[in-house]
């Protein structure tokens, strides 16, 4: 009993030494990588849907990302959106939580930087987005909308609504600008 008592005894006081020895700062190098891809096979993923509005374009990396543009039409061919005018593109895109997290996903709409384009928020447009059946009015104060939990493996189909409330162009106005709106879609994921 008593050997017991003094090894107890004698590791309690190494123990004390090797903590007064323990170091102040440490440098570790580990191996680490990630690989640039096209934006339907990242951790979030963003495919297009099955319109000529939603496709994709090469960037200077090789990497094909996401454009949306609400003109195109039959052939890929511009056409642009009428005043007093309603459309709405089911299945716009769709977003895929590839992480090994739930998230909650944001789709952000962020008007153009630019001074020369019109805002998206004026009156006369009104852009709304669908997710499980709810739609969701994207105005001046508040131009995102949240899905909550969005477990690892899950999609989410994205339909728009724009709505042109416009009745005529202004004097001075011609018809190529009037209206045009430049925009990006942002989308998030945020582990939860």
């Amino acid at each position: 009993m008593k050997k017991a008592l003094l090894v107890v005894a004698s590791l309690l006081a190494v123990s004390s030494v090797m903590a007064a020895m323990a170091f102040s700062s440490a440098t570790v190098k580990n191996d680490a990588n990630f690989s640039i891809v096209d934006t339907s096979g990242a951790l979030l993923a963003i495919e297009a849907g099955e319109h000529q509005a939603a496709g994709y374009e090469e960037r200077n990396d090789g990497a094909e990302v996401l454009v949306i543009d609400f003109d195109k039409g039959k052939d890929g061919q511009e056409y642009g959106l009428q005043p007093n005018s309603e459309y709405t593109w089911i299945d716009l895109f769709k977003v895929t939580n590839n992480s090994e997290n739930s998230v909650d996903l944001t789709i952000d709409f962020e008007p153009s930087e630019s001074e020369d384009d019109r805002d998206l928020t004026d009156a006369d447009v009104e852009i709304a987005v669908n997710i499980d059946g709810n739609w969701k009015q994207i105005d001046g104060s508040d131009n995102s909308i949240t899905i909550p939990n969005v477990d690892p493996g899950t999609s989410k189909s994205i339909d728009v609504r724009i709505i042109q409330n416009h009745d005529e162009q202004t004097e001075g106005e011609s018809g190529d600008d009037n209206g045009l709106r430049n925009f990006q879609i942002v989308v998030s994921a945020e582990s939860n």
